[in-house]
């Protein structure tokens, strides 16, 4: 499934080095200045890996990248553990699943895992029929059969409170699960008609995470190799010092890599940019002109160039204090100038895109509609505030019953220029009558951040999936996926209803209404930008990087002929 995954908003300046985001893509810079650009319609587009065919690839090599948090919990299933950062570490040694994916967002079979996958209707029920490959086992030997989806509908159907899930989507759907001529063949009936049927069989994980003790906590500083199947297996893992390395998987039975290893390690934005100068990772994020202009310096450096398949802003837990009045949330929509946030983002950049208005799709995107139901209107937040009976004090700052409207305004890391524009939006509310109070806090500390729901308003941002329903129940629902706490009384139904709508067009015309709805009711996430992706990657790494939502064939990461290493 789709899940969107969440993202620290520090993590965007060098966020193409991990791919940590689905996309970023295309083309090249050159100079000692970003190129101008602006977003592409044509998804196809956006992909920039270094195409090279097998022949023209080194046997061997190590790929060096990173991550901003490391941890704890790595569990993408699991709330805990959905970040972008936890799929870059698991990626190349977790490929279970029964579709590999496009640039532009459409399946394609992965013959490794299933030989083929179909949805019929049978006596007025949606089935979803396909066929595990008969060399499909995870790495201790279990095969991959109708016991492992099984396991997986009792686990991620909701039924179960205790299990800590992003959410139940599509498995709350399901009716029951059936082998059909052996135990590889298949048979899921639908209770209703689901539209995005692939998102069922697009993931699995092992049975024996079975039970809420191992799903929540069980891979708290652990991997569990054992539990996966890919091309690639851990060879080390060494959480006190946040790195893994991943090695050539012996039980793989699909395509052997070109790799000898894939290093990954927890470094700091800032830090990251060093560690690419002094060749100890192979690709960073370049996306401030200061960073590309030292990357241009590196040897061997080439820049890559394209879209962000993400959406960055400001989301507002309604259940922190100074923010739990939807009357305060709506005047800060309205005190928040978002084209000058985006253009403090954008500072020296050449790129020009629109001001987003939904958190499920880009502005490049045909299902796209902007859903913010509010303009920057500074007056018209100050009559939001007066009509709710709120006043200012000797100070300027709104108060209500003699308490101040005060909360805390949370980001990550050391960027300069993501400090900046906190920076900035600090002052928009603070002009506007709001005591935010910024709370700067380590990148390492994101996951456990939104975990524990511990903030006020926090910069961050979501990738974007390929099918704009799958969405809807992360961010509006009661799951704990939801991380404003802010799901009005029906939303649930309203978000299982549009994911049974199986006419593309009408799904997207009700997904857009339901996102329209939830910012009225709630006005608790607010998108300010998607942002160009400028990486700085060594020249001669072939068939990786900026790609949207093209899946990364980890058989043919490598070196180019005379190049191992980079070098």
């Amino acid at each position: 499934m789709s899940t969107p995954k969440r993202i620290s908003s520090a993590l965007i300046m060098g966020l193409c080095a991990s791919m940590a985001m689905s996309g970023c893509a295309g083309g090249s810079g050159e100079g000692s200045g970003p190129a101008a650009g602006k977003a592409n319609q044509d998804l196809t587009k956006l992909v920039s890996i270094n195409k090279q065919d097998a022949s023209n690839l080194e046997q061997g090599g190590t790929l060096r990248t990173f991550v901003g948090s490391f941890g704890p919990n790595f569990n993408t299933w699991a709330n805990a553990g959905n970040s972008s950062d936890t799929t870059v570490v698991l990626r190349a040694i977790n490929q279970a699943g029964c579709f590999t994916m496009t640039a532009d967002g459409k399946y394609n079979l992965d013959k490794d895992f299933c030989t083929e996958a179909e949805t019929t209707t049978e006596n007025g029920k949606q089935l979803v029929k396909f066929t595990f490959n008969p060399k499909a086992k995870f790495n201790d030997g279990t095969p991959l059969d109708v016991n492992t989806v099984k396991n997986m509908f009792n686990v991620l159907s909701g039924k179960n409170k205790a299990y800590d899930l992003v959410e139940t989507k599509p498995w709350d759907t399901v009716e029951k699960v059936d082998a059909g001529s052996d135990s590889r063949h298949v048979i899921i009936t639908m209770r209703q008609k689901y539209a995005a049927w692939q998102d069922l069989i697009g993931g699995f994980f092992h049975p024996k995470i079975n039970t809420p003790d191992i799903f929540n906590k069980g891979f708290v500083n652990q991997i569990h190799p054992e539990w996966y199947a890919g091309p690639f297996t851990v060879g080390k893992f060494d959480a006190a010092n946040k790195t893994i390395v991943e090695v050539p998987n012996p039980r793989w039975w699909g395509k052997k890599p070109h790799l000898d290893q894939i290093v990954i390690r927890q470094i700091d934005s800032q830090a990251s940019l060093s560690a690419y100068k002094n060749g100890e990772i192979n690709i960073v994020g370049a996306s401030t002109p200061s960073r590309y202009k030292q990357a241009s310096t590196v040897p061997n450096n080439e820049f890559r160039r394209g879209q962000q398949a993400g959406v960055f802003g400001y989301v507002l837990n309604t259940k922190a204090d100074g923010l739990t009045d939807v009357n305060v949330r709506k005047a800060i929509y309205e005190a928040t100038d978002r084209s000058k946030l985006a253009a403090t983002r954008f500072q020296g950049l050449n790129w020009s895109e629109s001001v987003p208005g939904s958190w499920m799709s880009l502005p490049i995107q045909l299902q796209y509609k902007d859903n913010v139901p509010v303009k920057y209107d500074t007056k018209a937040s100050e009559k939001t505030m007066t009509d709710a009976g709120y006043k200012k004090n000797s100070d300027g700052m709104w108060v209500k019953n003699g308490k101040k409207v005060s909360f805390s305004l949370t980001n990550f890391g050391d960027d300069p220029q993501i400090n900046a524009i906190v920076q900035r939006y600090q002052k928009q509310l603070t002009d506007a009558g709001f005591d935010a109070k910024i709370d700067q806090r380590g990148e390492q500390d994101f996951n456990v951040t939104m975990e524990k729901k511990d903030f006020g308003i926090v910069s961050m941002g979501y990738s974007i999936g390929n099918v704009l329903s799958d969405q809807p129940s992360q961010y509006f629902t009661s799951d704990a996926g939801n991380m404003t706490g802010c799901s009005p009384k029906g939303f649930d139904k309203k978000a299982d209803d549009v994911t049974h709508i199986i006419d593309d067009k009408k799904r997207d015309a009700a997904v857009n209404a339901l996102e329209t709805e939830w910012q009225k009711s709630c006005y608790a996430m607010i998108p300010v930008w998607n942002g160009p992706s400028i990486s700085a990657v060594n020249k001669y790494l072939a068939n990786y990087g900026p790609s949207m939502f093209q899946s990364i064939d980890w058989s043919m990461v490598g070196w180019m002929k005379g190049h191992k290493d980079g070098k």
